[in-house]
């Protein structure tokens, strides 16, 4: 197990060095964007359609598609105009993922065997993902007005086309480019840029439903208290993408059988109030009870906005969830509730190869060193071996990071 849990933490550590990684287009505010924001605008619009679809998906084979295909193929993924993969494309990258399945010792679908799929588009959720993987890139280039007086396929080729789109039979799809390419109209013919008017197919219901995505650009902007290796602030993106790739790599590892859907889903709505409210430090909690209700207050009434705006039956999916989380009754609700607290211990020791002295900077700060050196009873109570090793080593961590660095902590 130990050799397990080494292998793990190694290995989430480059996924945090990857997600990390700074690219070319920007938010609708336009601040710079990362790996981690457009992953996890993958896996949420696939969460947003799914319960729309004429033909019934794995959803927890989609969100494993999506985070396999962002993390390997994300240019190919995301660029309607990249050509496929050559053959030395495909080998370097079925070549990575195979590495990595020789670290993760899977015992389910390996990520190789996932990239096939992806690559070799066999099953309709990695047809999918490549569709939704597009209509996320104009999705953006829209929201950043990102150099379109330099880009010719907007003025000579606007829209997307539809004629692979159409191949998946699904009309919510193509709802989806339809109104994906009445707003390339009329943002262009805002910037004074003329074209010929799209031909319209889709519905209010496909406009509020898409419009959502705007709540999810928020969230992945939202800032925590934990620092990037490099110094940059984390954000809920870089923090729920991570806890789906724990999801992913712990659970073959576990003892008991818990269902992956609800465990994906779960992780991605767990912050989601956060696209509205922000996300208020533990420190802050810890050190004002007034903060911590009135957190909770916010909270409440943020996914009961998110209730009241998503369409049936999106609408109490989302709102369970989140209270299916917060209540912490169920297996799959304490299997992410416990590695959404490892995945922060963890990312809070990445920081500059281990200076903790940044938790102390916070308001109540040194209330960080004790909670980094607190087990966590819900841990020990789900008796997942896995689990508890995992977290004796991020205490180990904590505990030798703060010794370097001249740290001490009383009263534990």
């Amino acid at each position: 197990m130990k050799n397990v849990v080494s292998n793990l933490l190694g290995f989430m550590t480059k996924i945090e060095n990857y997600y990390g990684q700074e690219i070319s287009s920007t938010n609708k505010a336009g601040e710079k964007e990362y790996q981690s924001s457009l992953a996890l605008k993958l896996c949420f619009l696939g969460y947003l359609v799914h319960p729309y679809l004429k033909q019934k998906i794995n959803l927890s084979k989609l969100i494993r598609l999506s985070l396999v295909a962002s993390r390997f193929i994300s240019d190919t993924l995301y660029d309607a105009g990249k050509k496929k993969l050559g053959a030395k494309e495909r080998a370097y990258v079925l070549d990575r993922a195979e590495q990595a399945d020789a670290v993760l010792e899977r015992k389910t679908e390996t990520l190789s065997e996932a990239l096939k799929d992806i690559l070799e588009q066999k099953s309709f959720e990695s047809r999918l993902i490549m569709f939704l993987g597009r209509w996320i890139n104009r999705w953006e280039e829209i929201a950043s007005k990102k150099n379109w007086e330099h880009k010719t396929d907007f003025r000579e080729k606007p829209y997307e086309s539809l004629t692979s789109v159409k191949k998946l039979e699904e009309p919510f799809v193509e709802e989806g480019f339809s109104y994906l390419n009445k707003r390339i109209y009329e943002v262009l013919s805002a910037e004074g840029i003329e074209l010929a008017a799209p031909k319209i197919k889709h519905s209010p219901f496909t406009e509020n439903l898409l419009d959502f995505m705007t709540h999810i650009d928020d969230l992945s902007q939202t800032q925590r208290d934990n620092l990037m290796t490099d110094g940059r602030r984390e954000t809920d993106a870089d923090h729920i993408i991570k806890l789906m790739w724990w999801i992913m790599v712990a659970l073959p590892h576990l003892q008991k059988k818990y269902d992956e859907d609800k465990l994906f889903e779960l992780a991605l709505v767990h912050d989601i109030v956060e696209a509205r409210c922000g996300d208020i430090p533990l420190s802050l909690q810890h050190s004002d009870a007034g903060i911590k209700l009135q957190k909770i207050q916010n909270e409440w009434e943020a996914i009961m906005y998110f209730r009241a705006i998503l369409p049936p039956p999106l609408n109490n999916l989302t709102y369970n969830l989140f209270e299916e989380y917060e209540t912490k009754e169920t297996p799959e609700s304490k299997v992410v509730w416990a590695l959404d607290k490892l995945d922060a211990n963890w990312q809070a020791n990445l920081y500059n190869g281990g200076d903790v002295t940044y938790w102390g900077k916070y308001p109540n700060g040194e209330v960080y060193y004790q909670l980094a050196l607190t087990r966590k009873p819900l841990v020990t109570e789900m008796g997942e071996p896995l689990l508890k090793e995992l977290e004796d080593e991020t205490i180990s961590t904590s505990q030798k990071n703060m010794e370097s660095c001249g740290i001490k902590v009383a009263n534990l």
